[in-house]
């Protein structure tokens, strides 16, 4: 019977028995794909979120607002307030190249084409 090591579950690559356990290079330009104890951790918890114990409770989290992130606005797009700031910049740009950017931003905006 195996029982790893807790440094198993650590690693993304099982330790080699041949060099001392050491790599010469990047395991990937070798063909090899992560197979170690923290591979095998992730993969479970994957399987249990897709279809699970934990499939509802993540669906059900993916339907509410990024609470953890509060800088990130998870709604639509409030395109008025966003217009109006353009508008604003528009009218102390210099220059036709900086007014041509922001035309463009305000085009896109009331034509529905950014979106968050």
């Amino acid at each position: 019977l195996y029982t790893p090591s807790a440094a198993h579950w650590f690693r993304y690559y099982a330790e080699r028995s041949s060099a001392g356990g050491k790599r010469k290079k990047d395991p990937l330009l070798e063909d090899e794909f992560p197979n170690g104890g923290a591979t095998a951790m992730l993969v479970h918890e994957l399987e249990k979120r897709v279809d699970g114990s934990r499939a509802h409770a993540c669906y059900a989290e993916r339907k509410l607002p990024h609470y953890y992130h509060p800088a990130q606005y998870c709604g639509p797009v409030p395109v008025e307030r966003e217009v109006a700031k353009l508008k604003k910049e528009l009218g102390r740009a210099r220059g036709a190249p900086e007014k041509a950017v922001l035309e463009k931003h305000i085009k896109a905006f009331q034509e529905g084409r950014i979106l968050r």
